[in-house]
């Protein structure tokens, strides 16, 4: 016998086969393929985090959040930039403020970034789970 989803060859008193987990009678395979396909859709809390902690906005592009996570990479590399300018025309107190003003508020950005991409994909996950459908 053989496994009408795969073509793989089957054991004579198997139920599913395992490869591909198709139902040799085929009355359970759509919930195994639904439930599959959650599984497969799924996003990683700590794939997020490692990516954004790398560079901000990039745990939201994985999240699926792709504009929000464009807007905080530009956010950053302005923010980076700004600095590197304040850096070449230091020389009095007031670049020196500014220059710790921007490092600070880049740090707070990448500190949103981190926590808000793990909450994303929660967020994304349990709408996955709760309907079977991504929320975006």
């Amino acid at each position: 016998m053989y496994c009408r989803n795969c073509g793989r060859e089957l054991e004579a008193e198997a139920n599913f086969c395992p490869v591909c987990g198709y139902s040799v009678d085929g009355t359970h395979n759509r919930a195994a393929n639904s439930q599959t396909a959650i599984l497969m859709n799924k996003k990683s809390e700590g794939m997020a985090l490692i990516l954004s902690i790398l560079i901000a906005g990039l745990g939201h592009i994985y999240a699926g959040k792709v504009g929000d996570g464009i807007v905080l990479l530009a956010l950053e590399v302005a923010l980076a930039v700004g600095m590197f300018v304040t850096v070449m025309f230091m020389g009095s107190m007031v670049t020196v403020i500014i220059l710790v003003a921007l490092a600070i508020i880049t740090f707070a950005v990448w500190i949103y970034s981190i926590v808000d991409a793990n909450r994303q994909v929660k967020y994304y996950n349990a709408k996955l789970l709760e309907d079977g459908q991504p929320p975006w």
